[in-house]
């Protein structure tokens, strides 16, 4: 198969037609990206005691290496893969915004809702010793629908209390293709940090050797593994039957809150008026989408 270009001729009304449907999906866009980007910048500017933001990504999977390598296997599809998941957590230590990074790797290459359950109960188990009562949680993330904005993951969300007692969750997604920012900085250090300790002399054969290797030369980054034995009984957990969200596509803000715990409240863009930050109800500045309703098992939507 092979890719070329190709000249389009066409009439120059039909030019101004066709850009003028581009136009407004694209301004669109343009709002949605200067919107979250702004609401997230002033959640971290007020940010208080018991309240806590979770950037998380996916870093592209790091590839085993040798500092010795025969031809057939450096060209060769026989290197072993590893996930790493990044985040990086801000919350208030001492009256001072303080910061702290995260790694979770492991050799199951699932990239789904499960495999993220599982990639952030360290996360959550360091949010607890760190402080007593944790009264809000906020995740940020990037929007694939195959991960985060997706409806395994509501689920996930609001069943975040059953090990770990919250007050409030929130998670607000980045506009498509608009989320990169101090996670990949994580991702970058340690892959980088992997390639040269392979380039003086050192084998990574396996994913206890890069943990190993990582522990020592990146002592800021808390680095944990699991097994995919886990994710399948978190798999587990979640039903089989779930519903859709009509609208999930155009979700930039899902809340869920104690006092309404069986109803996730789905907005456009973050909203940072008032009551309608933090608690599950209709936003009256034009965000509601609609609500996520959860019952036992069974989800279902109304706007």
């Amino acid at each position: 198969m092979q890719s070329l270009k190709q000249k389009v001729l066409a009439y120059l009304e039909n030019i101004i037609e066709h850009f003028e449907k581009l136009l407004e999906p694209y301004m669109c866009h343009c709002a949605n990206t200067v919107a979250q980007n702004k609401y997230i910048k002033n959640l971290k500017s007020n940010l208080k005691s018991g309240e806590f933001i979770v950037h998380s990504d996916f870093s592209e999977n790091y590839n085993t290496k040798y500092a010795s390598e025969i031809q057939s296997f450096h060209f060769g599809s026989s290197r072993q893969q590893v996930t790493l998941h990044t985040s990086v957590i801000y919350y208030v230590k001492n009256e001072e915004i303080s910061t702290k990074s995260f790694c979770t790797l492991s050799e199951c290459l699932r990239h789904d809702a499960v495999a993220i359950w599982e990639h952030l109960i360290p996360i959550l188990n360091f949010i607890e010793k760190e402080v007593s009562e944790v009264k809000f949680l906020n995740f940020i993330s990037d929007s694939p629908s195959a991960q985060y904005r997706i409806r395994k993951m509501f689920y996930v969300m609001a069943n975040l209390h059953w090990n770990y007692p919250k007050r409030r969750v929130v998670w607000n997604y980045s506009e498509k293709g608009h989320r990169k920012g101090a996670t990949d900085g994580v991702g970058g250090v340690l892959k980088r940090t992997a390639d040269q300790i392979v380039a003086q002399g050192n084998d990574i054969p396996n994913i206890e050797a890069l943990i190993s290797h990582l522990k020592i030369r990146c002592p800021g980054v808390s680095i944990e593994e699991f097994v995919e034995s886990v994710i399948l009984e978190k798999e587990l957990l979640i039903p089989s039957d779930l519903k859709e969200f009509r609208g999930t596509m155009a979700v930039h803000q899902a809340i869920w809150s104690c006092n309404n715990p069986e109803v996730l409240t789905m907005r456009r863009l973050g909203c940072d008026m008032g009551i309608y930050s933090e608690e599950s109800v209709q936003c009256s500045h034009g965000q509601h989408i609609g609500f996520y309703n959860i019952g036992n098992t069974a989800l279902s939507n109304n706007t």
